[in-house]
Parts: structure tokens; sequence; C-alpha cells
């Protein structure tokens, strides 16, 4: 029961912690926060043969090949990621020691973005347990050390500090190569787009998702240096069988729903208006190329946005009974879309995965 056990405990963080004003008035809070935190580092450290590269990881550090070019790729970790396990054998530490490191990145950077942005903390880690985000990062280990950088420098470009952004998402590069892919949302997502303009890109997205974009994005892709991609050797057999279904079309209609439920552009702040926008690129990027590999992985540095702006539609839509009543079938789907990726086997073996539940594909 170790992963409903901790789903669980993200209902309590719910239930304590109600928004950040009371987190800082009330220092009670605080001491419960970084013990959970902690909780939540040891179980994603110490898990056993979970996530599909799992053993690729293990078996770098317990036979030190991690500065050995990576089979599959022919290319080296990044350096940030290999000075993890550096540090594991500079004071002789378990094998699986580089599990505990990259989860306390990972659940750090975590908090502390939710901390700085989201309006409920206990509800953003509820999101991310949910969406599915949790289960990825365990296939997606580098990467995802990356993306909780990512989304705690987003502040950065919130507050338009564009040097130090570029920092943080240097920083990210040292440990997974794809947070190149971020920089241009400190330009895009501070701009304030009229409610037209999003209804009519969200619609066209079910377009695009019928034609043939898939298509003229591996051709494009199939052009990128190997260095800038592990995974540079399937780009021209990218396509594959799955997709994101119904649930694609769900973030598109909780999409649509907060851009007109919110009126005027000019009610959103600056943070909320560059969530919100990054919200619409996830949304756009999970429907119309969700069955291409590549830009799955990808689009989880956008989809932390949902963290931020789920809980904020929550608190709009106690404005009117109809709205709250959508919001309560929207957290239903969240968490019958934990339970399949906690107790069944995904759609594609591109993004195999298992838990202590579900069996894994044949």
């Amino acid at each position: 029961m170790a992963y409903l056990t901790l789903f669980s405990f993200t209902i309590i963080i719910f239930s304590f912690i109600k928004d950040n004003n009371k987190i800082k008035n009330m220092n009670v809070n605080l001491p419960f926060i970084f013990l959970v935190t902690i909780m939540f580092i040891l179980f994603y450290g110490l898990r056993y043969n979970v996530g599909i590269d799992y053993m690729t990881y293990y078996n770098n550090a317990a036979n030190k090949i991690y500065d050995l070019p990576q089979k599959g790729t022919g290319e080296l970790f990044e350096p940030a990621f290999r000075l993890l396990y550096r540090i594991a054998d500079f004071f002789d530490l378990p094998s699986n020691t580089i599990f505990i490191f990259g989860g306390a990145i990972i659940y750090i950077f975590l908090v502390l973005a939710c901390l700085e942005n989201s309006i409920n903390i206990g509800f953003s880690i509820f999101i991310f347990f949910s969406s599915g985000l949790f289960f990825f990062s365990f296939n997606e280990f580098r990467q995802f050390i990356a993306v909780c950088i990512i989304f705690y420098a987003y502040k950065y470009c919130i507050r338009k500090k564009f040097f130090i952004w570029i920092l943080h998402v240097f920083i990210a590069m040292l440990f997974h190569k794809s947070a190149f892919v971020v920089f241009p949302m400190y330009f895009l997502c501070n701009i304030r787009y009229k409610k037209v303009f999003i209804n009519l890109l969200l619609l066209s997205t079910i377009i695009l998702k019928r034609i043939g974009v898939l298509s003229i994005l591996c051709l494009i892709l199939s052009f990128l240096p190997p260095p800038y991609c592990n995974y540079w050797e399937v780009l021209p057999y990218m396509i594959t069988e799955g997709g994101s279904g119904i649930v694609g079309y769900c973030y598109i209609i909780i999409a649509l729903f907060i851009n007109n439920l919110l009126g005027k552009e000019q009610e959103l702040s600056q943070k909320d208006n560059f969530f919100f926008n990054l919200f619409i690129f996830s949304t756009m990027f999970l429907n119309i190329f969700s069955n291409i590999y590549m830009i799955t992985r990808l689009m989880e540095y956008y989809f932390t946005s949902i963290l931020i702006i789920y809980p904020f539609f929550y608190k709009a839509s106690k404005k009117g009974l109809y709205k709250y009543i959508f919001f309560i079938l929207m957290t239903l789907f969240f968490f019958i879309n934990f339970s399949k990726y906690a107790f069944f086997p995904p759609s594609t073996s591109k993004l195999t995965y298992h838990t202590v539940f579900s069996k894994p594909l044949k």
C-alpha cells in the first residue's frame, strides 16, 4: 500500500495547510512541511526496482561506470548528475544513494516552488501525485531534477530577472540537456493574451490534433544534432501508439473554463497570468504532440503549471455553485487519473513504468 499511503499524506497536507498566508503566520506548519518533504525524499530514494531506468542508474553506481558513455546513446551523463555519483563514491555510500540525492533535489525544489507560487501548497502536491507527474519522475529521473529546478526558477521569469532565469536554466541543463526548451517561456508567458485569442488557440488545438502536424514535427526533430537529445536515434520513428485521449480533452475543457471564468485579463496578477499561459501551452502540446515520445517528455517542464493553476481555479470556482460542481468533477478526474497510473500499465511501451500494484507490459 506504499503509493496509496503516500497519496493519503498529500490529502493530509491539503487538510492542514490552507494557504500561503497562513503558513507565513503559523510557524507550526513549517516543521510539518519539512517532515513530510523528508518523508517524500526517503520514499523516493529508497524505492526498489521501480521505474524503467532504475537498474541503469543503480548499476552505473554499483559498477562505477557513470563516467563512461551510456549504452544506447553513446553520450556521457550531464556533469552535475555525474557529480552526485562522485559524492556518493567519495563517502562510500550505497548504490541507491543516487536516488536519495536526486529525490532531495526534486522534492526540495518542488516544495519551494509551491510555497512561492501556490495559493495552497497541499493542494498543489496533491495534484503532483494525481496528475501522474509523480510516476513519470520514476522513469525520467534526471529530467525531473531539471523539471523541478525550472519549476522553482519560473519565479524569476515572473519578476523579469532575465539573467538569474538564464542561470537556473543552465544549472538545470547540467542535470538534463532538455531544459533548454523552457528558454522562450520568459518571453511567451509574460504576454497578456486576449481571451478570444486563447479560446481560438484551444479550439484550433482540437483540429491540429487530427491533421499532419505530427509528421511535420517529426521531420524537423530529425535534424536536431545528437548532443541535444539522448533519444536522437529514434527521432525518425517517434510517432507511437497511444496518446492523450480523453485526458487531453479534459485539460482543454479546464483551460477553456478557466479562461472564460476569470473575466478581464487585467484581473490576473503577473504570476497568475504567467502560469495560466504556461498551462495553455502545455495543454496544446499534450493534445497535438502526445503521440511523440520526445514531446511527451519535454511537456513536463510546462505541465508543472497545473500545480499552480488548478488551486487558483478552485478558489475562483467558489463564486458560483455550478462552477464549484465542475471543480469537484475535475478533482474526481485527477483521482481516477492517479488510479490509472497506480494500478494499470501505460498505453505505450515508450513510457513503460510500473508500481507496486500495476503489472508491467509483456
